[in-house]
């Protein structure tokens, strides 16, 4: 696991929560592909912004939790165990040419996708063949394919030379905030939520880029019969080494038809299902949306007077909510296996923070086919405390000093004063391991020596997730894990490490419900 600072959400650079949300090929890319990629990501911030500040997106303001199970870069997509693919990639060495009127264009077939709403979207019509495709400077610039859904809206984007031969280098480092969608007022509409580099292999440990994949989704708003797809593209990048770029017109408009989908898009309402967890989250259904490429199910949550005084006003947005879907068997289905690990939400506060709306994107929920339930397994949130424990540094020589409370384990194996690029300035590096049965996202912890100077604490490190979240267990090695006392030039006699929040989970809700497919409705 990769060591990287895994601080509180507020302070996670956006970057370092980017990597696995944003959906790229599990392969292994040559190093220098890493680093264009990663620069495309420090330049055009995508996925989730903790602070709201990212430009040109709405971002989830609260706490996304997709992870895999080995997480972290950051969040843990660094956040979020998890590069979530919006859908499981094809073998793109058996994709087929198709002759358009202009040129080759490399399309997906949709026979070969394993996504079931991408070939049902196939088989409705709602997959649509633009006939655009721009050249200038002696590339050419193609939108090959538009899945034009009110759920979730898929470009696929293709850059060629002269040759007709895809450049990675512009595809890896295309600026999507050249692309904009827009409803018929000219509102522009749409949150980009994927970017896959979709990619053949040409040998051991070689691929290449052929086409972007953009997927977007429509948060709060039905996009209308026709969703304007605006590409401003008037800059290339021809190397990223040297930061060359290309200046031309490869702009675009393409008008999608969404009347297919919207007819046969079902709407129910789920408005009459509530619930109220024994700590004081109340779950307030409202209803669900399918769509031939999609589904999305809403609600809201609020947090309770005794529950919310528990929480600081300003992580009251960092609820986390636990839940899945099963069949009438009591097996899991669809895309989502929790929603704390996949699947593509929006969180946006209704007036005060104590009151939540949530949206949630599948790929697939069979309800309408057979019976499938929401089960609720739980939530997490930050809420204050005082635990903790005091040691004296000296001793970690001989054994760990342990932190318990709330069901987890904390043991400091080892301290040093010591700085790195990344965090200049000397601080206290404590090692640790142990086993949360609690979140570790939302804790915040500080310090305390000997004398009564307190110190901010930061953490830095991969963990793992499973029933229990386990750190510094990787090959056996503690010191993959730390927490920094920032600024404490000199080990103290005593020290005393104090978790002020816990990102409490609370597993003990009681409730489920039959999504009442009989009552939908088509509009």
């Amino acid at each position: 696991m990769k060591k990287s600072d895994y601080r509180t959400h507020d302070n996670v650079a956006d970057e370092e929560m980017l990597m696995s949300l944003s959906g790229y090929d599990d392969h292994q890319m040559d190093e220098d592909f890493t680093g264009r990629v990663m620069e495309q990501i420090r330049q055009t911030e995508i996925l989730p912004a903790p602070s709201g500040a990212i430009a040109g997106y709405t971002s989830n303001p609260g706490r996304r939790r997709f992870r895999r199970n080995v997480l972290w870069a950051g969040l843990g997509t660094a956040a979020i165990a998890l590069a979530i693919l919006l859908f499981l990639l094809p073998d793109l060495s058996a994709l087929q040419q198709i002759q358009s009127s202009k040129s080759q264009r490399l399309l997906i077939l949709p026979s070969e996708w394993s996504d079931h709403h991408l070939l049902e979207a196939k088989k409705a019509g709602v997959v649509k063949l633009p006939d655009i495709e721009v050249t200038d400077q002696g590339y050419t610039l193609t939108l090959q394919e538009v899945v034009a859904d009110p759920n979730r809206m898929i470009l696929n984007l293709r850059i060629t030379d002269a040759k007709g031969q895809p450049d990675e280098e512009m595809m890896s480092m295309f600026d999507i905030t050249q692309l904009q969608l827009r409803n018929e007022e000219g509102l522009e509409i749409g949150d980009l939520q994927g970017i896959n580099h979709m990619s053949t292999k040409l040998g051991p440990d070689k691929f290449r880029i052929e086409y972007l994949l953009l997927t977007y989704y429509f948060k709060g708003e039905q996009p209308g019969d026709t969703v304007f797809i605006e590409g401003k593209v008037h800059e290339l990048m021809l190397d990223y080494k040297t930061n060359d770029r290309i200046s031309g017109n490869w702009s675009f408009s393409y008008a999608a038809d969404m009347t297919t989908a919207n007819a046969l898009t079902v709407n129910t309402d789920l408005s009459k299902y509530s619930y109220t967890t024994p700590q004081g989250l109340e779950i307030l259904m409202k209803g669900i949306t399918h769509s031939p490429a999609g589904a999305k199910i809403e609600f809201s949550t609020l947090l309770k007077d005794e529950l919310a005084s528990q929480v600081p006003e300003n992580r009251r947005v960092n609820l986390g909510v636990r839940y899945h879907f099963e069949n009438a068997k009591g097996q899991i289905v669809g895309s989502l296996i929790n929603s704390k690990y996949s699947g593509m939400s929006d969180m946006y506060r209704v007036g005060h923070d104590l009151q939540l709306n949530w949206s949630y994107y599948f790929t697939e929920l069979p309800y309408l086919s057979e019976p499938i339930y929401f089960v609720l397994d739980g939530f997490s949130i930050p809420v204050e405390s005082d635990d903790s424990l005091t040691f004296n540094p000296a001793l970690l020589k001989t054994k760990p000093a342990v932190f318990a409370a709330e069901g987890d384990i904390l043991n400091v194996n080892n301290i040093k004063i010591t700085e790195t690029q990344t965090l200049p300035g000397l601080s206290a590096w404590m090692a640790i391991s142990g086993k949360f049965s609690n979140e570790f996202d939302m804790d915040k912890w500080m310090a305390r020596d000997g004398n009564g100077t307190e110190y901010d604490v930061i953490r830095w490190g991969s963990y793992r997730e499973g029933n229990l979240i386990t750190f510094g267990q990787s090959s056996g090695n503690s010191d993959l894990v730390y927490l920094i006392v920032d600024g404490m030039k000199s080990i103290p006699k005593e020290l005393t490490l104090i978790r002020t929040v816990t990102d409490k989970l609370f597993n003990d809700a009681d409730w489920s419900f039959e999504l009442p497919c009989s009552a939908a409705t088509s509009q």
